[in-house]
């Protein structure tokens, strides 16, 4: 056996996808997987090379064993990816969030994740349409957790009944006050009148469309 499955698992990727990224067909890249075809050293390169790993993360045994720490290629950062519906949260944090897999990141590629340290960062898939059209169901967020207070209009996470929940800011500088909105206007928009007592467990720093 090898650990193909759980990489591409790791990185959310479809047998067909994988297949497709390495120029075999669907019913190959599974019979590859599931130890049935052998794995040739050419093709464990290029799932290597594809995946930012090491050949040995590869056609190692161990399921299950591969350390997303393992992935060091030169100017990318690893980022973890949770569950939105199945991470606690509370009290304006997330307090327990379940990671399900990692996501490799080019900082060159993210100018506004240079200044950010990679732990600090999450991403989350998005469920339902109160952020429609700007994020739509199954979208990916980027979230940078160190902002607990907005300072500023943007995107950001809410922690709301133990749910995780998107909404945008607006702040009225001439009422010192705050307008807490849903960009699907079938959402009514809430007021504050005391915006600096605003929590949040996250800013909103990247959106990835999904196609």
């Amino acid at each position: 056996m090898n650990n193909i499955k759980n990489l591409r698992k790791m990185h959310h990727k479809t047998v067909t996808q994988l297949a497709e990224a390495v120029g075999v067909t669907q019913s190959t890249m599974t019979k590859i997987e599931n130890g049935n075809i052998s794995l040739k050293s050419e093709m464990a390169q290029k799932i290597a090379d594809l995946f930012g790993t090491t050949l040995d993360n590869v056609v190692k045994s161990e399921f299950g064993q591969v350390s997303p720490y393992a992935f060091s290629p030169a100017g990318v950062s690893m980022i973890e990816i949770i569950d939105a519906r199945e991470s606690v949260a509370e009290n304006g944090n997330i307090l327990t969030p379940k990671v399900i897999g990692h996501q490799l990141a080019n900082i060159n590629l993210f100018p506004q994740l240079k200044n950010i340290s990679p732990d600090k960062i999450k991403i989350l898939s998005i469920y339902g349409d109160s952020m429609q059209p700007t994020i739509n169901d199954q979208d990916v967020i980027w979230v940078d957790i160190s902002v607990t207070s907005p300072e500023s209009d943007g995107l950001y996470l809410f922690c709301i009944r133990q749910e995780l929940l998107v909404k945008r800011i607006r702040f009225d500088i001439f009422n010192n006050s705050a307008l807490i909105s849903s960009d699907n206007p079938l959402y009514p928009p809430l007021s504050v009148n005391n915006p600096d007592q605003i929590k949040v467990c996250g800013k909103v720093i990247a959106v990835t469309k999904f196609m």
